[in-house]
């Protein structure tokens, strides 16, 4: 339930919140986008240091699953990935 606060005439004036100055906010809000900018710019080149440049080539098999005695390989290939 909501109460009112009364306060006397030509009392104390009053401020319900916080109080912060807007111009120390903006040199706040700055300094955290050059740090995010920052971490932006790190983490990709740290991300491509680590990228490999994988397999050059990959082998291939043709498996019959409903051969007699089990599966069975019917044909490998090598397949390059160079173009």
């Amino acid at each position: 339930m909501l109460r009112r606060l009364r306060l006397p005439r030509g009392g104390p004036e009053v401020e319900v919140g916080v109080a912060i100055p807007i111009g120390c906010l903006v040199p706040l809000g700055m300094a955290i986008a050059v740090l995010v900018g920052i971490g932006v710019v790190v983490g990709t080149s740290i991300g491509r240091s680590n990228v490999s440049n994988g397999p050059d080539h990959v082998v291939v098999r043709v498996i019959d699953d409903g051969a007699q005695g089990g599966p069975a390989v019917l044909s490998t290939a090598v397949v390059s990935l160079n173009r």
